[in-house]
């Protein structure tokens, strides 16, 4: 009985502790996200959280990790975490592709980013996003 008040415990430590760090992140200028597929297995496997700031856009080089929306014509819908694998201009300005780590190809779309900020990936932390 002592031992399952123990890990209760524990248990109850660990989700107060994960819920401070993520209410405390906003604070000090990180975005959090959980990574919640395969794409990027190895870097961040599934479950993983990462932690982002926000920097230039102008900024941005080839093999950092990003986060960001694909074009709405992509067959991809919500946010995609992969890492810039190509940086190109054309009439409308930067031009980024991506590719997920774990992905034996390129996404097969190109895309610009408005914003003149936009999060690249600082830190991760594995497992804690199934909390």
């Amino acid at each position: 009985m002592r031992a399952l008040r123990i890990a209760a415990g524990l248990i109850f430590a660990g989700a107060t502790a994960v819920i401070a760090l993520l209410i405390a992140l906003p604070v000090f200028g990180f975005h959090h996200y959980v990574i919640t597929g395969g794409s990027m297995t190895g870097a961040f496997n599934r479950g993983s959280l990462v932690l982002e700031r926000d920097v230039p856009t102008q900024s941005l080089r080839v093999g950092d990790v990003i986060t960001y929306a694909p074009p709405a014509d992509a067959a991809v819908r919500g946010l995609v975490t992969h890492r810039i694998v190509w940086i190109g201009h054309d009439n409308a300005g930067r031009v980024f592709r991506t590719k997920g780590d774990a992905n034996s190809a390129v996404d097969p779309w190109t895309f610009h980013l408005t914003s003149s900020a936009q999060p690249r990936v600082a830190a991760h932390i594995s497992g804690v996003g199934y909390v």
